[in-house]
């Protein structure tokens, strides 16, 4: 039936979030998500890096251990919320133009040969061909002082990192001169922005509905 057929085509949604603020504005983002999914009907899982204690390290051994098919119960963990979730959301701040320690960590640590990717002779094979992922992030300096090529080294850099294991990219944005003198309606169309994203996932689902049902 329809019904069913909606039932099993149900985005499920992973949220990778990294900040240690709890009214931050990338809180904010977060829960525009959420609440949009949630109206939707669509489930989600958050994983709220800095609540959890993630540890970025990774240590000789670990990396030893990985080479040998070793994974620690904890990034097994991660990688199964991956492997039971159609689409990954990552949330953070851009700091020192990069990714905050933790969660360029999660992605040394969990996006590893074996699971995200494989080497093989004619180069690297992404391993997650089935998922999607979004990026949001936001920083503090204008938009003009990114837009030109930082901006653009930035999402190259970070887009390369899912684009190795095989995910399509639906969106890519950046969220600019997050401070305490933001005015108020910047930020609210920052929100609606969100908004507007968080949606695209239910589109996403009727797209597939229809085919299938065509």
């Amino acid at each position: 039936s329809t019904q069913s057929t909606w039932g099993i085509l149900q985005m499920k949604s992973l949220f990778i979030f990294a900040h240690p603020v709890k009214d931050s504005f990338c809180r904010a983002i977060l829960n525009t998500f959420t609440k949009t999914l949630e109206k939707n009907g669509q489930q989600y899982l958050i994983r709220d890096l800095y609540k959890m204690n993630f540890n970025p390290v990774l240590t000789s051994e670990e990396m030893e251990g990985f080479h040998r098919g070793i994974i620690p119960k904890d990034i097994e963990e991660e990688q199964t919320h991956i492997k039971n979730h159609d689409c990954l959301i990552f949330i953070h701040p851009i700091w020192c133009a990069g990714f905050p320690a933790i969660m360029k960590g999660y992605f040394d640590k969990v996006f590893i040969p074996g699971f995200a990717f494989a080497h093989t002779e004619k180069g690297m094979q992404g391993l997650l061909t089935t998922k999607k992922a979004i990026l949001v992030r936001t920083h503090g300096a204008p938009r003009e002082y990114y837009e030109h090529q930082v901006w653009t080294a930035m999402d190259v850099t970070s887009s390369q990192v899912l684009s190795n294991t095989g995910m399509k990219i639906k969106k890519s944005v950046f969220f600019p001169g997050i401070c305490p003198q933001t005015k108020k309606d910047i930020l609210q169309g920052y929100l609606k922005e969100a908004e507007t994203i968080a949606e695209s996932l239910k589109d996403m689902i009727q797209r597939s509905l229809l085919l299938l049902l065509h």
